[in-house]
């Protein structure tokens, strides 16, 4: 009796406790109800993403979690953060992409190689001399950092803990899987999403290296099924319709229209599992657009109220708004673990971070290290991460990548009007003699020749390098009214460096020899300095930069001294303004003040004026006539005076001279066709292409 009693009770008590764990799920589940918002990659046609999170606000629709690829996991991400659609669209109407995909930093011209120059090789190296990149045109870094002051709003290391859970998904480039990522460095799991293969490079984390999760989920409805078990999918798609031949027309289209033909499969079988889906009408928009964004993100808000009905018809009829948890308090830690730092800069490192064991995690002063090491010219990125990020104590993870050891570039300037043409090659040397340290080299053939070599030590107090300088070059000046002068000149220079963000100052002391019917030796005390705060290094819209340098030698001051300044008048023109002094000495060539010889005035470009001073000042207007990726197309309206003394700031010469120009699209060709006027009467046709390199002459701060 009691044996045939047993069977009953065990399944008595397995279906309790089935019964129980089904009521149990399900009043967990009414506590959380809302739909999962799964947003696909698209590039910038993922702006639509935000039209429709606003009406979905506006219509209460809770949101359980949100689980993005590419672009969606940008828009996803921030909107994870706490952002209101509204507040999404504000961020997007304010920043300027193309900037934020240029990868100059604040600490350029501290190392490594010139970032206003745009290269037409680059090739990296490890210590080895093994080539390792680049492995895609670029790095993100102004993006990130971006990103980065955007996600303080909600800073944790666990990305169910955001105020909606969120999870981003990117494609192991080896193994070809869909990697989800729902915990560590929210800015870098959204920068693995992004990282469309050719265009941006692959990103590491934890020994996996990543590209845009669109090539394997561009509309990941599976891994959000698998991460919110229950709740209704709601997919917004706007992924590329695809491209005909005639659309074909730049390596962009070739890289969009390689995503759609290889996720096409995907997407059309990832859409089949959707509780709805909502496709804006974006589809051949470019994938990455410069401009129209607010139709994109109206389009978004068309098509979500399209799909209303539909998505009210998949919400439970209990559905209530979801209950925020309470803030969890934070880890206290345990132990700090760094990565990718050897020697002087690791130990420098712990030492810092050493006051965080044994406390609860300081997320602010956790946030300003990794901000301050990642403004370090030769860091790539710094990722942090807590080993665990539920457990009330844990380890925290500091990830440094460094920039590689060696990089070789090749660039040139050309013009019709300037003697100034040449090739360069440039070697930068990371991490020679200490760690943190720089030996950068190069050298310039054409007409004339230059070479340099450039030493810089590691970091003092974060603001402090000293540094060795040597340069020599032949040059020639072929004068308006005083002949022709040729020599070479061969300087070497010993110094300190001072950083404060965008100002730097150089103080050394030089030594110049110079060739010129017979050996003339030159010494003395150096000071150079810079303020820059344009928004692009090589197409600013907006900004001053303020430089100048004084040599005293032979109870004489050489210097020169430069100012110039853009301001946006509209979207379509911005006012420019350009100027400076020149102060020589007329006694002997190489320390003449020569006016024209580095495009003061493009007309005496190839004949400068030689004199003991020099001013000059300019005006003009920039139109926008076409914007892209490749940089945008201006016509410009100039006018430029100049004086010229002879004798002290006796004996001037006025000139002056007002043009016309075109400006070719400046990340791809960086050049410009001119017609100029002088007072002359003369007219004078040109072209230009690349930077000349006028900064290699002294120090540069």
């Amino acid at each position: 009796m009691i044996r045939k009693g047993i069977p009953f009770l065990v399944v008595f008590l397995i279906l309790t406790t089935l019964g129980f764990s089904q009521a149990h799920a399900e009043g967990s589940r009414s506590e959380k109800e809302g739909v999962v918002l799964v947003l696909s990659g698209g590039g910038t046609r993922g702006f639509a993403h935000v039209g429709v999170i606003q009406i979905l606000e506006k219509e209460g629709i809770p949101l359980t979690g949100i689980v993005g690829t590419s672009m969606g996991s940008l828009i996803g991400g921030l909107a994870a953060c706490g952002y209101s659609g509204e507040e999404l669209e504000d961020i997007i109407r304010e920043i300027d992409l193309r900037e934020l995909l240029n990868d100059r930093s604040e600490t350029a011209g501290q190392g490594g190689i010139a970032p206003e120059e745009k290269s037409l090789m680059r090739l990296e190296f490890d210590r080895s001399w093994r080539i390792t990149g680049p492995l895609g045109g670029l790095e993100g870094r102004n993006l990130m950092e971006r990103l980065y002051m955007l996600t303080r709003r909600a800073s944790v290391y666990s990305f169910s803990d955001l105020p909606i859970p969120f999870a981003a998904v990117a494609t192991d480039i080896e193994t070809g899987e869909a990697v989800v990522l729902t915990s560590g460095d929210l800015v870098s799991a959204m920068r693995a999403s992004i990282s469309i293969p050719a265009l941006f490079e692959p990103w590491e984390i934890r020994g996996r290296l990543l590209v845009d999760g669109g090539l394997v989920a561009n509309v990941p409805v599976s891994q959000a099924k698998e991460l919110f078990p229950g709740h209704p999918v709601i997919v917004v798609d706007v992924t590329s319709h695809g491209k005909t031949r005639e659309q074909i027309r730049t390596v962009l289209d070739v890289i969009d229209q390689m995503i759609t033909v290889m996720t096409d499969q995907n997407v059309e079988e990832a859409l089949k599992e959707a509780d709805v889906v909502i496709k804006p009408e974006v589809g051949t928009e470019a994938m990455l657009s410069t401009r129209g964004w607010d139709e994109i993100i109206a389009r978004g808000r068309y098509a979500a109220q399209a799909s209303r009905s539909a998505i009210r018809a998949v919400m439970p009829k209990a559905a209530e708004p979801i209950e925020k948890e309470k803030a969890k308090s934070l880890p206290v830690i345990t132990d700090v673990r760094i990565t990718g730092l050897e020697g002087y800069e690791r130990e420098r490192l712990l030492e810092i971070c050493r006051e965080w064991k044994q406390k609860p995690m300081n997320v602010a002063e956790v946030d300003r290290v990794c901000r301050n090491l990642r403004k370090r010219e030769n860091i790539k990125f710094v990722e942090c991460f807590l080993e665990d990020p539920n457990a009330e104590e844990t380890a925290i993870n500091l990830v440094v990548r460094k920039k590689p050891s060696r990089e070789i570039s090749v660039s040139g300037y050309a013009s019709n009007l300037d003697p100034y043409r040449r090739l360069y090659v440039d070697l930068a040397n990371r991490d020679v003699f200490t760690q943190g340290d720089f030996l950068n080299a190069g050298i310039g053939v054409g007409d004339e020749w230059e070479a340099y070599a450039e030493y810089l030590g590691r970091l003092k107090k974060e603001k402090q390098r000293t540094g060795l300088f040597l340069y020599g070059s032949s040059e020639k000046r072929e004068t308006a009214s005083s002949g022709i002068f040729d020599w070479e000149q061969y300087r070497a220079a010993f110094g300190e460096h001072f950083y404060w963000g965008p100002y730097g100052i150089y103080v050394g002391y030089m030594v110049q020899e110079v060739d010129y019917r017979g050996s003339h030796n030159n010494h003395g005390p150096l000071v150079s300095m810079k303020w820059n705060n344009m928004d692009d290094p090589i197409d600013p819209t907006r900004g001053l930069e303020l430089s100048g340098a004084g040599w005293y030698t032979d109870d004489t001051l050489l210097g020169r001294v430069e100012v110039a300044g853009v301001e946006p008048l509209n979207d379509t023109w911005k006012f420019f303004i350009k100027g400076g002094a020149i102060f020589g000495d007329n006694s002997e060539p190489w320390t003449a003040a020569y006016l024209g010889a580095r495009n003061e005035l493009y007309s005496r470009a190839d004949h400068p004026l030689k004199g003991e001073n020099a001013l000059w000042a300019g005006i003009g207007f920039r139109r926008l006539f076409k914007e892209s990726w490749w940089g945008r197309m201006h016509m410009d309206i100039f006018a430029t005076g100049g004086r010229i003394y002879r004798d002290g700031w006796d004996d001037e010469d006025d000139v002056w001279e007002a043009g016309l120009g075109f400006t070719l699209p400046g990340r791809f060709l960086n050049g410009r066709i001119f017609v100029v006027y002088d007072d002359e009467s003369e007219w004078s046709f040109g072209y230009s292409l690349g930077q000349p390199r006028h900064h290699r002459v002294v120090p540069s701060p």
